[in-house]
């Protein structure tokens, strides 16, 4: 199995803020699981949510961090 991602590493791989990161993991159609409190990604889920929507934007919407 892939390594799991944590929303630092979000933050790394497309070079945004720590809050857009987490606003990103808890958005609806992310490919994140939460796992008690914290949020993790698996990797190719992300790989595969990042070919599937190339070419499209991603909205975050607001909220609470």
């Amino acid at each position: 199995m892939k390594p799991m991602l944590t929303p630092k590493d979000i933050m790394e791989i497309f070079g945004v803020s720590k809050n857009t990161a987490y606003k990103m993991v808890r958005q609806k159609g992310f490919p994140s699981i939460k796992v008690g409190n914290r949020y993790v990604v698996r990797e190719s889920s992300l790989e595969k949510w990042i070919e599937t929507n190339e070419g499209r934007e991603f909205i975050l919407l607001e909220g609470k961090i």
